[in-house]
């Protein structure tokens, strides 16, 4: 199985520990409590979700959620000319995680910020 360094997938995206804090704070099914107090961490959910998806199916399943988080990711993946070659769909997820990932890091600080995981120095006086 190929392996994708550095994502959150494969367990060792940039912000790996607040995402696996902000996980916790996630229910099994539905939106996070309070989503309207909460929006940050309600949006890393809906993308979390979205991401899982991409890594899993290509994004086929949520397809209008990975479209509207990840733009152009699902024309990246699903283009195709021609009969792909086991390497050219790894190198479309190579593509494709070269956009996701940064997405998902400031969605991932977002989150964080707003449910004190860490401090946000521009609230600091």
């Amino acid at each position: 199985m190929y392996e994708y360094k550095n994502t959150y997938c494969n367990g060792d995206g940039k912000y790996e520990g607040y995402n696996a804090e902000l996980k916790r704070l996630i229910p099994p099914k539905g939106a996070v409590e309070d989503p309207k107090n909460n929006p940050k961490l309600e949006r890393y959910r809906k993308m979390a979700n979205a991401y899982g998806d991409i890594s899993r199916n290509g994004g086929q399943n949520r397809n209008k959620e990975v479209s509207y988080f990840f733009p152009k990711v699902l024309t990246l993946l699903w283009e195709v000319k021609g009969e792909p070659r086991r390497r050219d769909l790894f190198d479309r997820y190579d593509a494709a995680f070269a956009i996701i990932e940064p997405i998902m890091d400031k969605a991932i600080l977002f989150a964080a910020v707003e449910q004190d995981l860490v401090v946000d120095k521009t609230k600091q006086k």
